[in-house]
């Protein structure tokens, strides 16, 4: 029996995904894997590993859209989308969902991923492109560590730039987890074949 060829693309690549998915961090890998491979993630977060885990994981959810849309659309028109941003796939993910066979209920549960992506979308743009930035609050006390943008030089201290601090990069990790693991709910795509290594 012929084995189609973009399965076992997905199969081959399973084992490098198997790290960043579920409620856990990135950070958190099991001593067996640790023995096997060099650890791939830092067992503590600190803002390299924070920024390290969140652009990663943000590749594994983009990778299971791309799974979402691979099985739903032809070859031809699959092949287009290679090369558009994330938000273009977003779009017709959205577009299959509204036009495709879901429930009422499974149709509003993609909407209230595509409201909590949003956010999410936006903050991964801010740490793509920021730079660490030591920021003096208030004199006498200690300084504050941000993630900010480097085209804000000049208005630092404005009202509207946004200026990420460490634990809000964590928790953004957090809910970046929930959405890959919504996602595979969802769709389904994920856990229709076996992961390799798990039961």
């Amino acid at each position: 029996m012929s084995v189609n060829p973009r399965s076992k693309r997905r199969t081959l690549f399973r084992t490098a995904l198997a790290y960043p998915l579920g409620n856990q961090l990135c950070g958190e890998t099991n001593a067996q894997n640790s023995k096997a491979m060099n650890p791939i993630f830092s067992a503590n977060l600190d803002w390299p590993s924070a920024i390290g885990n969140f652009i990663l994981n943000y590749g594994v959810l983009d990778w299971h859209v791309f799974v979402f849309l691979e099985r739903r659309m032809p070859p031809d028109q699959f092949a287009k989308i290679r090369k558009e941003p994330f938000q273009e796939r977003i779009g017709r993910v959205r577009k299959l969902v509204d036009g495709g066979d879901f429930s009422a209920e499974q149709k509003q549960a993609f909407e209230h991923f595509f409201t909590r992506l949003e956010s999410v979308r936006e903050l991964r743009n801010h740490i793509a492109h920021g730079h660490l930035l030591v920021r003096i609050i208030e004199v006498g006390k200690a300084p504050i560590l941000t993630l900010s943008l480097p085209k804000d030089l000049n208005a630092t201290e404005a009202t509207e730039t946004r200026h990420l601090e460490f634990e809000e990069v964590t928790k953004a990790q957090s809910e970046l987890a929930a959405l890959i693991e919504d996602f595979q709910k969802l769709t389904g795509d994920w856990h229709s074949e076996t992961l390799i290594g798990h039961r």
